[in-house]
C-alpha cells in the first residue's frame, strides 16, 4: 500500500504534484520497475512478430548474442500523417523536441541498470531531464542520423511500429475516481484494438499542457453529459499530478516509446452522477468498482469488481495509477 508525501512539481503544469513514499512491499512501491513486459509482447494491429527477449536480455548492459529485432512502421504512417514524424530520421528537428520534452518525476529509471526488473530502486521520484545522456537511464537526444534508443531496454522491434514520434510519445491520464454506495470506483474505457481497460487519456498536442490534454482526453474518451461540462471544468481544477514518464505500451519499440503525465481527479458531487459514454476510440466507457488491491509477492494486482474479473487492465502503468489512487481514497477515508 501507499503512503502519500508532498513535494515539488518539476513539470510545466499548475498542479501540486504528490508522490508516495518506497517501503518494502511491492504494494509499497509507487511505480513499479516491472513496466517493460507488454512492450515485448505483440500488439493485435502490428502486421509483423516481435524477436523474443527473455527478461535477463531487456536491459541494453545484458548480453544478447544474435540479438535480431524485426524492423516494423505501421501502414498508417506510410502517408507521411500531420502529426508524426518524417519517415527520415536526417529530417526530424531535435531541437523543437528538446524544448518540449518536460523534466520529470520517474521510478528508479537512474539506477535501472544497475537494478533488477520488478525490484525497488534507491532513486525512485528523483527529478531527471530528457536530454541526459544514454545509460543514466533517459534517452539522449540523437545526433543527426542516429536512431533514439528505448531507455528501458530491447522490446524485439525497431522502428516506430504505430507511434507518430521517434523517441518518446508523450501523453496525458485522467484518473477519473469517485465513491458510489460506499465504493470506490474509477472511469475506464475498453479499448478497441486490446479489449483492455484503460484510463482515458491520449496524445500531448503541440504546444499543450499535459494538464489541459488530460482534460480534453477525458471528455473525448469517456465524457458525455454535456449538461455538466460547466461543472466537469471545476472538477477538473482539483487534480494532483501523481507521475511522469515511461509506460509498459505493447505499441513500444526500440526507437520510439509511450510516455505520460497521470493526473488524479476525485469529486463525489460532480462525478456522482455523471454519465459516461464511449467515444471513437473506446469500446465501452464505465465506471469500474475497485475491490480491493491484492499483493502476490511478486507483483501488485488491482482487483475489479466481480462482473469484469477476467478482465485486464491494459498496462502496468495505468494499474500502478489506480493503485495511487484507491490508496489515497483508503487512507482518508472518502468512500466511508
Amino acid at each position: 500500500m501507499f503512503a502519500r508525501t508532498a513535494c515539488m512539481a518539476l513539470v510545466a503544469v499548475e498542479i501540486a504534484a504528490v508522490r508516495p513514499t518506497t517501503k518494502s512491499s511491492s504494494c509499497d512501491l509507487p511505480i513499479s520497475l516491472a513496466k517493460h513486459v507488454k512492450a515485448r509482447q505483440n500488439h493485435p494491429s502490428y502486421a509483423a512478430q516481435r524477436a523474443q527477449v527473455a527478461d535477463n536480455q531487456v536491459l541494453w548492459d545484458e548480453p544478447y548474442d544474435g540479438y535480431a529485432p524485426t524492423d516494423y512502421t505501421h501502414e498508417k504512417l506510410a502517408k507521411n500523417p500531420v502529426w508524426a514524424d518524417p519517415a527520415q530520421i536526417s529530417r526530424v528537428d531535435w531541437s523543437e523536441k528538446h524544448s518540449s520534452y518536460w523534466s520529470r518525476h520517474q521510478c528508479g529509471l537512474r539506477t535501472l541498470a544497475q537494478a533488477q526488473l520488478g525490484r525497488p530502486a534507491a532513486t525512485c521520484f528523483a527529478s531527471e531531464v530528457a536530454d541526459e545522456m544514454l545509460g543514466t537511464g533517459q534517452w539522449a537526444i540523437p545526433s543527426a542520423g542516429a536512431l533514439p534508443k528505448n531507455y528501458m531496454g530491447r522490446t524485439g522491434m525497431t522502428g516506430r511500429g504505430s507511434l507518430g514520434k521517434w523517441g518518446a510519445n508523450q501523453a496525458a491520464d485522467p484518473v477519473v475516481t469517485r465513491c458510489q454506495a460506499g465504493k470506490f470506483q474509477v472511469a475506464l474505457i475498453e479499448r478497441k484494438d486490446t479489449l483492455t481497460w484503460a484510463i482515458p487519456g491520449g496524445m500531448v498536442d503541440p504546444g499543450e499542457k499535459a494538464s489541459a490534454a488530460a482534460q480534453r482526453e477525458f471528455k473525448e474518451e469517456a465524457g458525455g453529459d454535456a449538461s455538466k461540462l460547466a461543472a466537469l471544468q471545476d472538477a477538473f481544477r482539483g487534480g494532483t499530478l501523481i507521475y511522469t514518464g515511461y509506460v509498459d505500451d505493447p505499441r513500444n519499440t526500440d526507437n520510439a516509446w509511450m510516455e505520460t503525465a497521470a493526473f488524479h481527479f476525485h469529486n463525489d458531487s460532480v462525478f456522482g452522477t455523471y454519465s459516461l459514454i464511449a467515444g471513437d476510440d473506446a469500446g465501452k466507457a464505465q465506471w469500474v468498482t475497485i475491490e480491493g488491491v491484492e499483493d502476490t509477492g511478486n507483483s501488485c494486482k488491482v482487483v475489479l469488481e466481480e462482473s469484469l474479473a477476467q478482465s485486464s487492465i491494459y498496462t502496468s502503468t495505468h494499474e500502478d495509477f489506480i493503485r495511487i489512487a484507491y490508496k489515497y481514497a483508503h487512507d482518508n477515508k472518502l468512500c466511508q
